[in-house]
């Protein structure tokens, strides 16, 4: 399994930073500048998605089921949420920042980002992979095993 970027726009004050899905039960948050890594958050499960809001200030990771929120400026851990069942294996921010995407197996789930409150559930065809957001957020594509 590969690694998974999001990157963070940094406030004036503070190093701007990536946040690294490692494929280990920890989230590394990059400073773009020195390519060090600042921080490392601990997970219940592997690290297998990231996501950023348009802001930079709000962050996510994916960790088997379990979905984690960060506040990225404070680098520290604002939320959770344990959606069951398989491991979330993409995330995606609408624009505006109010909502989150998550593909974890056969579904797509859409959840609040200020709550992680599950919104909706959507079939999908297949087990879902990746996720890609369109500009408006109102179209989301997902990649399915097997193509």
């Amino acid at each position: 399994m590969g690694l998974a970027f999001a990157l963070a726009p940094a406030p004036a004050a503070s190093a701007r930073v990536a946040l690294v899905a490692t494929g280990t039960p920890e989230l590394a948050l990059l400073d773009v500048s020195t390519d060090q890594v600042v921080t490392r958050l601990a997970l219940p499960a592997p690290s297998t998605a990231v996501a950023v809001d348009s802001e930079g200030a709000r962050g996510f990771v994916a960790a088997g089921a379990t979905i984690v929120s960060l506040d990225v400026n404070e680098r520290t851990e604002s939320g959770r949420v344990e959606g069951g069942g398989p491991p979330v294996t993409g995330l995606a921010v609408s624009p505006d920042g109010a909502r989150l995407y998550a593909v974890q197996g056969d579904r797509l789930r859409l959840r609040r980002t200020d709550t992680l409150a599950l919104v909706a559930s959507v079939g999908l065809q297949g087990r879902g992979r990746a996720l890609g957001l369109g500009r408006s957020g109102r179209v989301a594509a997902v990649v399915l095993d097997g193509g």
